[in-house]
Formats: structure tokens, sequence, C-alpha cells
């Protein structure tokens, strides 16, 4: 129980911009993991480090993310933390990387029938094929989400600053679920 009330503490603290208090949730679960050897702790304050980096636009949320799912050991926490990491590659338009993940997190929902996930990263599949140039998926899918959450809102306002590269090209890859080829 205390595991989940400081990843709550962590992740909400984290969307109500108070980034210090996220960073104690995490940094108690990280300690609560390497004197327990509780790979669930330790999975969880990686992922919310990877949230609170994210939302200070930081890209070490990534390797963060990465993180999050090497030391998970059950399926909940390695698909919380590939969630993370979805929302992470596109929010920093590391858009090839956020199509394997997206199709990873897909597996998932597929394998688990679950669609808890599945309605958390359908922002961020839509933003991948928003920046794939596929506008007319992209928006569909965007409207189809259950609404605006945290990582859409934070990744909406920085994108463009985030977006910017020298060939000013996003990748190659296109995912499956975008319909353009």
């Amino acid at each position: 129980m205390i595991l989940k009330s400081l990843a709550g503490v962590g992740y909400g603290s984290a969307y109500a911009g108070d980034l210090d208090a996220a960073m104690r949730a995490t940094d108690e679960l990280a300690q609560i993991g390497e004197r327990t050897g509780s790979r669930r702790a330790s999975s969880l304050a990686h992922a919310i480090r990877a949230v609170t980096a994210y939302i200070a636009g930081e890209t070490y949320a990534v390797s963060e993310g990465e993180l999050a799912i090497a030391v998970a050991n059950e399926p909940v926490y390695l698909e919380f933390g590939r969630a993370i990491l979805l929302h992470g590659h596109t929010g920093f338009a590391h858009v090839d990387e956020a199509v394997t993940t997206a199709e990873q997190c897909h597996q998932f929902v597929a394998q688990n029938r679950t669609e808890l996930f599945g309605v958390s990263n359908a922002p961020a599949e839509a933003l991948v094929c928003l920046l794939k140039g596929d506008l007319g998926t992209g928006m569909t899918l965007l409207e189809r989400s259950t609404g605006l959450g945290g990582f859409l809102r934070h990744t909406l306002r920085d994108l463009p600053g985030r977006y910017l590269r020298q060939d000013g090209y996003p990748g190659n890859r296109r995912p499956s679920w975008c319909s353009r080829p």
C-alpha cells in the first residue's frame, strides 16, 4: 500500500507542478527498492521520475522510462513504464521509437485484453500520426481519445520547440494505425 501511495503522491505532484514533491516521492520509492529489493518500488520510482522529467521538459525522461521497463517484473509495472515511455518518445518527437513503443503497447493490450493502457495511449498514438504527416488519422484518433491527459497537454504545449530537427523530417517509419502510406 505504501508503494501505491508514494506513486500517487509522486504522479499527482508532478501534474500539479510540484516537481520537488514528486522527486521526494520518487527518492523514497527508490530507497525502498534498494533497501528491500522491491522491483515494484524501483520501477515506480523510475516511472514517476520519467513523468516528472517529461513535465519539466528534460529529455532524460526517456532514459528513466526505459529504466522503469528494465526493472519491472510484473506486466502492469512493465506496461506502466512503457506507456510513460511512449508519451516521452512522442513528446520529444522520437517518432521511430514512439512507433516501436506504441506497437509494444498494442501487443500488451491485445494479449491481456485490457483497455486501461489502450485508452491512455490513444493521445500519444494520435500525435505520432500527426508527426508523421497523417493529419486525417491523427485528428480522428485525437477526437476519439477520452480527453486531453496530462502528457498530451504538456506535449501540445511544448511540441513545436521539441520537434525542431536539423533535417526537418521526423522519421521514416509509419505506424500501423496511421492510414497514409
